[in-house]
């Protein structure tokens, strides 16, 4: 998913002086905002550098993920198996685009694989919602019985935990840059000084980095089926 730089606005707007000035601001702040998630978006992918070593880290079955390389063919399961230590170069993997298809795919094979998980390490229920706050920490719901239990199976199974950061941090990624977009769609469309400036109020909220990021959280049923949420709406 792209943003268009500054200098594509000019094309499509009037040359007036107030007009060309307004574009110009609108321009560098979605600019701006399209760097801040093209940042968020590495970062979240970092968090998740994952590469399959061996030809048996992962189950073996492909599905199509958009990545920086284009759309490929992964074994998920491979692609965020940790590397095994070793003097070797290790170079990383392609970088997980935020996209709707993505996101369906990450959370459809959490779904399919969670149940096993859960079975496995002997955990009666998933807990009904897994979120993360600022600094990456995992937070389950108060009254969830089997907390300890969940996180210490996590940590014995990197590839999943991996997987569940990558599914929420690409669902915040994706609705933060649509946001920007909307802004930059509709501000292309205004015709008319006037509309501009409607334009400009209804985003003024973007403009003054005032946003706040839609709170993300990965919901489970008890057998493990995961749906992703943000702000309360179904995500991808």
């Amino acid at each position: 998913m792209l943003i268009q730089p500054s200098s594509a606005y000019s094309a499509l707007l009037p040359t007036s002086g107030a007009h060309r000035a307004a574009a110009a601001q609108a321009a560098d702040v979605g600019v701006a905002a399209a760097n801040v998630a093209e940042r968020s978006s590495i970062s979240a992918a970092g968090r998740a550098r994952l590469a399959a070593d061996s030809a048996d880290a992962g189950s073996g079955k492909t599905e199509a993920y958009d990545t920086d390389h284009g759309t490929l063919q992964l074994d998920i399961d491979a692609y965020f198996t940790p590397p095994a230590q070793s003097g070797a170069t290790f170079e990383l993997p392609p970088l997980l685009s935020p996209s709707p298809r993505n996101i369906a795919a990450l959370r459809e094979h959490v779904s399919a694989v969670m149940p096993q998980f859960l079975a496995q390490h002997g955990i009666t229920a998933a807990p009904a919602s897994i979120e993360y706050d600022n600094y990456g920490k995992m937070i389950l719901p108060a009254d969830y019985a089997d907390a300890e239990a969940f996180r210490q199976a996590l940590a014995a199974t990197p590839a999943l935990d991996r997987e569940l950061r990558t599914s929420a941090a690409l669902s915040s990624d994706l609705l933060e840059l649509n946001k920007s977009l909307a802004f930059q769609q509709e501000y292309a469309a205004a015709s008319s000084p006037a509309a501009v400036q409607a334009v400009l109020a209804k985003y003024a909220w973007l403009l003054a980095g005032q946003q706040s990021a839609s709170k993300i959280e990965l919901q489970f049923a008890a057998s493990g089926q995961m749906s992703i949420v943000a702000d309360g709406q179904p995500v991808a």
